[in-house]
């Protein structure tokens, strides 16, 4: 029996097809289902499925149009670009300051790399990095670190332990109770740090960063190493969110928790800061 695809409008001459990208890379399985997959793309794979259907396609003379490349044509005209950011960029979409942040950085982009940017879009928060521009995810306290036993065991056996990489996955519990999922956030690595430290009643928890000590008054004339300080005397004073910020306060925490001792300092004296004679040295206050 010959085989076949039939069809009662006729043989098929064009079809219109979307290349995996950018918005296939940014799944996560927290947003898979929402977006109408069962589970993250293998996009280097994918890709090369997609070539080869379309490659099918044209080898029997069935015309493939390509989303991006007629949304890159389309967004070349000025009236259209006007149109879609006006559209991407309103009040349904994104906040008022987002969009005179974001809006001239999309506008100076190609209408190839404009057309991938609006693809991928996912509603997402973006904040200014640079030249360019990142996604914004929360970053909440970390409670507590699956397979902390592990660790605890190989320490006991006199094993140099690298953990909480990065501020390691962040993970929650099922809604059925069974396992753990992934979530759409960053943990903090000093946070993560200093839970590990605190749950191991370690001895001293060291920050080595790429400065010799945390300062006050960072980048004025007035600026001063802090040397030996408490957590009541260090946490009076503001730092920067993104940087000495979770440090000093995961710093804090870990001697608050413990009543041991925790510094700050550069990675190059290490020795220095272990021995209490370097660094921003971090000890319970009287009382």
């Amino acid at each position: 029996m010959p085989q076949g695809l039939n069809s009662e409008v006729g043989r098929l001459r064009k079809v219109m097809v979307c290349r995996p990208g950018l918005a296939q890379q940014r799944l996560t399985p927290a947003n898979c289902h929402e977006l109408l997959f069962d589970d993250v793309l293998w996009v280097a794979q994918a890709r090369n499925d997609h070539d080869a259907f379309t490659a099918a396609l044209q080898a029997r003379d069935v015309e493939v149009l390509e989303m991006h490349n007629l949304l890159a044509d389309t967004v070349a005209l000025p009236a259209a670009r006007q149109w879609l950011l006006d559209h991407k960029l309103g009040p349904n979409f994104v906040d008022d300051e987002t969009a005179t942040q974001l809006r001239p950085w999309l506008e100076a982009l190609s209408p190839a790399k404009l057309d991938e940017q609006i693809a991928a879009r996912r509603h997402w928060a973006l904040v200014a990095d640079g030249d360019g521009w990142r996604r914004a995810v929360p970053s909440p306290q970390p409670l507590r670190v699956p397979g902390l036993d592990v660790i605890r065991g190989l320490l006991a056996r006199g094993t140099l332990v690298i953990a909480a990489g990065g501020g390691g996955i962040p993970v929650v519990p099922r809604p059925d109770g069974c396992g753990l999922q992934g979530v759409e956030a960053v943990i903090d690595k000093d946070r993560c740090s200093a839970l590990i430290a605190t749950e191991l009643q370690a001895d001293c928890l060291i920050i080595a960063t790429d400065v010799d000590a945390v300062y006050l008054d960072w980048g004025r004339p007035t600026q001063r190493a802090v040397g030996k300080t408490t957590p009541q005397a260090l946490l009076n004073h503001v730092f920067a969110a993104g940087s000495m910020g979770p440090k000093v306060e995961a710093a804090c925490a870990f001697v608050q928790a413990t009543g041991r001792r925790a510094v700050i300092g550069a990675l190059a004296n290490i020795e220095a800061l272990l021995s209490g004679e370097g660094g921003t040295q971090i000890s319970p206050g009287p009382g």
